[in-house]
C-alpha cells in the first residue's frame, strides 16, 4: 500500500508532478532506504556440464532475472523471478506477497519516470536495462499484471526520453490536384 500511495502522489490527472517525483525519488533511491526496495539483476546461469551438446545450449538463456530483497527480520533473500512467479501461482503466500510488492515497486518507478523525470530515469535505468525489461515483458511464465508493469516502465523510462523529433514520412501517393495540367519545357 505504501508504494501505491507514493505512486499516486507522483501524478495528478495523468500529469506528472515534478516536485513530488523528485522528493520521492531522492527518498526512495537513497542508499539508506535500499532495504525497502527489491533489487533486480541479470545473473549468468553457468552450465554444470560444459560437454553438453551445443545445439541444446543455444536454446537456453545464458542469463536469468533474479530478485534480491531484505525481509522484515533483516535477512537477505534472492530468487529467480520465474521461480517466484511459479511458486506464487501454486499458492505460496510469501512468494505472492514479494511478487505483488515488486509489481507495486515497478508501478512506482514508472510514475517516478513519467514526463521525462531524468533524476529518476538516470538512477533507475542503471539497474533496469532495456534488455532486462524486454526479457521480463516477453516471459510468458510471469503473470500478466507484472508484465504490464514492465511495459509501463519501459514506456516511461526508455521509450519516452530525450526530446523526440518528428519525422516527415515519404509520400508515396499524390493527389490529382497537385499534378499540374500543363508542363512546359522551361519548368
Amino acid at each position: 500500500r505504501f508504494l501505491d500511495y507514493l505512486s499516486d502522489l507522483c501524478v495528478s490527472n495523468t500529469t506528472a508532478i515534478p516536485v513530488t517525483q523528485e522528493l520521492i525519488c531522492k527518498f526512495m533511491l537513497s542508499p539508506g532506504n535500499a532495504d525497502i526496495l527489491i533489487q533486480t539483476k541479470l545473473v549468468s546461469t553457468q552450465m554444470d556440464n560444459p560437454l553438453e551438446c551445443p545445439v541444446i545450449s543455444d536454446d537456453i538463456d545464458e542469463e536469468e532475472v533474479w530478485l534480491y530483497w531484505i525481509d522484515s527480520n533483516k535477512e537477505p533473500h534472492g530468487k529467480a523471478i520465474r521461480h517466484l512467479a511459479q511458486e506464487a501461482k501454486e499458492g505460496t503466500k510469501a512468494d505472492l506477497e514479494v511478487l505483488t510488492y515488486y509489481r507495486y515497486q515497478l508501478n512506482l518507478f514508472a510514475r517516478m519516470c513519467l514526463d521525462r523525470q531524468y533524476l529518476a530515469i538516470n538512477q533507475i535505468s542503471a539497474q533496469l536495462s532495456v534488455d532486462l525489461i524486454l526479457r521480463c515483458m516477453s516471459d510468458e511464465s510471469l503473470p500478466y499484471d507484472l508484465r504490464a508493469s514492465f511495459c509501463r516502465l519501459m514506456l516511461h523510462m526508455h521509450v519516452d526520453r530525450d526530446p523526440q523529433e518528428s519525422v516527415v514520412p515519404v509520400r508515396y501517393a499524390r493527389l490529382w490536384t497537385e499534378i499540374p495540367t500543363k508542363i512546359t519545357i522551361h519548368e
